[in-house]
Formats: structure tokens, C-alpha cells, sequence
């Protein structure tokens, strides 16, 4: 007893070849109807997804990129390889800069640094007690 199946593109009904497992379409002319439809598909798809809005990672600009650019010019896209070639980190100008280390020459900067914490001259005292404990070395009696 042979199964009959319903063409998804025309309706009509038909009778597979006992070798295809998956029939969906009734003839050659039914199945090239069906694969038109899928490559327009796939072709609309390839043209939306063609150009997307992109920031470029040197200057921070935001550009209309064509598939899988990413910088927004050449200069760009040579600054980025003399930064990789020199293994540079890339810093864009909108970036905020990193706070700068302040370097204690003295006592009186070091001072300065424990009123901006909030700490008083006893916990400095403690601090340097605690300093020069580490380079003691243990004494056995």
C-alpha cells in the first residue's frame, strides 16, 4: 500500500518514489519553485545584513560598515596595525585617563596621603612599626 503525499506548492497529490523518504514536492518544476523562493530569501537577507553601524576602535566614530569592517578609515586601519605590531594598547580619545600614581618623596607627602584617607599620625606610626617589622628577621634564643 503506497502513501500518497500533498505537493506543498501546487496541492496536488502524488506518490513519492519508494527510494525518497522526505518527498515534498510533486515534480522537478515544483521543487526549482521552492528553491527560488529559498535563494531570494537568502539574498534579501545577504543585502540587509550588508551594512551595520560600527564605532571605530582607535577614534571612537561611529561609521556605516560594509560586512566585516572595522575601522572607520585607512589612517585608522594603519594605526591600528603599527599599535599591534608595537603591541600598543588602543586608547581612544573619549576614554577617561587613568588616575596618576602620586610618588611619596618624604615624610610630609607621605603624611598628606594618610590626611587624605582620613587617618591620623598614630596609624602612621603603626604603619611604620609594621614596616619595619617585616624586615626583622626572627631571632632564636
Amino acid at each position: 500500500m503506497t502513501d500518497t503525499l500533498k505537493c506543498e506548492i501546487c496541492g496536488k497529490e502524488f506518490t513519492p518514489y519508494p527510494n525518497i523518504k522526505n518527498a515534498k514536492y510533486c515534480s522537478n518544476e515544483c521543487r526549482a519553485i521552492q528553491h527560488k523562493k529559498n535563494l531570494e530569501k537568502y539574498r534579501k537577507k545577504r543585502v540587509e545584513n550588508k551594512y551595520r553601524t560600527r564605532t571605530c576602535p582607535i577614534c571612537g566614530e561611529s561609521f556605516e560598515a560594509v560586512r566585516n569592517e572595522l575601522y572607520c578609515s585607512k589612517e585608522c586601519k594603519t594605526k591600528a596595525q603599527r599599535m599591534r605590531r608595537y603591541n600598543l594598547k588602543i586608547h581612544r580619545g573619549d576614554e577617561k585617563p587613568k588616575k596618576k600614581v602620586k610618588v611619596i618623596k618624604g615624610l610630609d607627602d607621605l603624611m598628606e596621603v594618610f590626611k587624605q584617607e582620613g587617618k591620623t599620625p598614630y596609624d602612621y606610626h603603626d604603619w611604620k612599626v609594621q614596616q619595619a617589622l617585616k624586615h626583622v628577621s626572627k631571632i632564636e634564643i
